[in-house]
This record gives C-alpha cells, structure tokens and sequence, in this order.
C-alpha cells in the first residue's frame, strides 16, 4: 500500500482472468495487455528507480529492433516483488521483478531473460484463463456470504503468486527459449546468459525451499536441466553480433542495479510477527492470530482461520469526501445488491473524521456483516 490517501476497509473476494489470446488481431493484444498492466500495478506495485529502469528499457530496444515485422510498441519495467519473476503481457508489457534483478550477474542474462519474455509477446502465445482468489481459500467463505459481499468491493487485491502461476504451455516456454537466445546473439549478447541466470533461479529456489527443483516444479516451465540442456544445442549454432554492452565492466553493470531493495518494500508496509507497519502512511494494526494475510500495491487484507471473517484495509480516492466516497459506494451496493445500510454516519477514527456503512443479512449460518 502506498500513497497519501484515505483507507477504507471493506470486505472483498477478487477473481483474476488472464484473456486467452492467440489469434486474435493486434488491437485485442494491446486492450488486453493495458488492462492487466492497470491491475499488475494495483496489486503488486511498479518499482521505481530511473537509472535500472532506463537500462531495461536500452537493452529491451536494442533487442525488439532486431525483430521481422514488429507489431507492438514493447514498454520495459520493473515489478516491485521481491520473488525473482519476469513476465510479458499482451501488446508489448515486459517486466522483470527486483527479485530476478538481484540474481543477475550480467547484462547478457538481462538480455537472456528479456529475448525470452519478448518472444512470448512477440509469437502471441496463448495463455490458460486464470481464476485466483485473493488469500488462501477466500473462495470457500460460506455461499451467502460470498453472494451478498464479494461483488460489491471490485478488483483489489491479488498474491503475486497467483498472478505468476498464468503460465504458457511447455511447448511455447521452449520457443520462447530457442527464439530469445538467438534474438539475444542478434542484439550482441551472449546467448549463454540465459542458461547462468536460470541455473542460478534454480539455486535460489533450493536455497529458499531447502529442496532441489523437482521436474514438476514449475508448472507451465520444463524442468531447469533440460531446459539449459536444449538451450546449449541452440547456442552452438549461434553467432553473437559484436555490439557493445551498455554497461560493458561488472562494475558498470552493478551500478546501474545499485540501490534496488532486497526482501520486502517497507515503502508498502511490511508484516512482522502480526504486527503490520506501514512507515510511508504512518500507520499500525495488530492482526488476531492465525489470520491468513496478503499485502499489495494498494491493500493489505486478512481473514480469519474458519474463513467467516475478512478485513481488508484499501486506499481510496483523496481528493473526494469520506462523505462521497461512501455515497458512491452505497449506490454501487445498492445498484448490484438491493440492499441499504442498516447504518450510515459520520464517525471519528484516532482523531480523523469518517463516514461509516454497516450491512447486515441473514444467512443459514446465521448473521453477516459488511462495514465500510
């Protein structure tokens, strides 16, 4: 959670739908593509530093102009995620988490990496539709509570893990790879680049797990060894075009990453123990024991152990009335529910005015109650 603006706590349940896409035309790829980047921004957040971000996006020019008949205006960023991910949405997205940033020792394995989430964008792969809730087992909240609560909140909170599950078919994460590395000799960077950063994903994934990668580890990937095995018959074949590096010393490479935080963000509020501070906002709550938690860009939420209690803290648009703001609300609930606070008023929370709603309705299993 970010930002200087007003919390309101809500209930909510969030389904997350990555459109198929494959055939369609361009302008499809490119609607789809800006609306999962809205939401990829809400949920986990773009991180901001302008040296590392301007060196992405050299290195992912330099490479979408050695592509036949590009399409798309290819835009490179980062995600603030502290796991090592990269990911390409529709229309030209590409992103690389801080996570996958700290694992790199090379600008050729940006590259490496790049080439590969590139050619995903590129080919148009088809992804699977995803449907994800926003916390462990959210979804199985009693029906009633579900069916009167979860529509009103829309879209707001998501895991980053769940987002990252959306995976391509095998068959598309091995012409990603065979096509990036050769887009990547095209654009003067070693193709074996790929093959260090992926052996290295695979060491952080043992050291953090205490495990080595099973075959099935990642769902959509084929297994890392085999992976670098057919990435190395690629390679062999290759000639990498003489073109020098944007940061051409390990120093000068290091330099452009320096800064980038490592672990989680205090800047959207961290969790220790059960106790949430948020140093940006100047906020603290303790949460019940045992409650799941997830924390985003935009919200941090938790529920309760028997899933029957759900509390999610959000911002708000500032430059409207807590008044107005819950107007809107009541409208929208009412629009979608046809159901009326059974209480409405101003309030005062730690010294701040507020406006309070409270519903209430009857379910098999008693009373459910929705504050905002």
């Amino acid at each position: 959670m970010t930002g200087k603006r007003y919390l309101q706590t809500v209930i909510i349940s969030f389904l997350f739908v990555f459109q198929a896409f494959g055939q369609g035309d361009a302008v499809k790829d490119i609607k789809q593509g800006e609306e999962a980047n809205e939401q990829l921004k809400a949920y986990i957040g773009i991180y901001q530093d302008k040296t590392a971000s301007g060196y992405l996006d050299s290195i992912g020019q330099r490479l979408v102009s050695n592509l036949e008949n590009r399409v798309f205006d290819y835009k490179f960023g980062i995600l603030d995620m502290q796991e090592p991910n990269a990911l390409a949405l529709p229309g030209g997205y590409v992103y690389f988490s801080r996570g996958i940033l700290i694992l790199a020792n090379s600008e050729d394995e940006l590259a490496g990496v790049m080439g590969h989430e590139t050619i995903h964008v590129y080919k148009r792969h088809s992804r699977k539709s995803q449907k994800k809730g926003i916390l462990t087992g959210i979804l199985a909240l009693p029906g009633a509570v579900v069916g009167v609560f979860a529509p009103t909140a829309g879209a707001l909170l998501m895991t980053p893990a769940a987002l990252m599950s959306a995976g391509y078919s095998r068959k598309n994460e091995k012409e990603a790879d065979e096509l990036g590395v050769k887009l990547a000799a095209a654009s003067g960077y070693d193709p074996k680049g790929l093959q260090d950063i992926l052996h290295r994903i695979s060491e952080d994934v043992k050291l953090q797990t205490g495990e080595e990668e099973q075959s099935s580890f990642f769902d959509s990937h084929p297994y890392t060894p085999k992976r670098i095995e057919d990435i190395n018959k690629e390679i062999e074949t290759l000639d990498v075009k003489k073109v020098p590096h944007f940061a051409p010393t390990r120093k000068a490479f290091l330099d452009k990453l320096e800064g980038i935080i490592i672990g989680e963000n205090p800047a959207k509020g961290i969790f220790q123990d059960s106790l949430f501070l948020h140093p940006v906002m100047n906020f603290t709550f303790t949460k019940p024991a045992n409650w799941e938690t997830e924390n985003t860009a935009e919200a941090v939420g938790m529920v309760s152990p028997d899933q029957k209690g759900e509390v999610i803290l959000t911002l708000a648009d500032s430059s409207k009335s807590t008044y107005e703001l819950a107007k809107a609300f009541a409208e929208n609930f009412y629009r979608r529910n046809h159901m009326k606070p059974v209480k409405s008023g101003k309030r005062e929370i730690n010294g701040h005015q507020a406006h309070e709603l409270i519903y209430e309705s009857s379910t098999g299993e008693g009373m459910a109650y929705l504050t905002i």
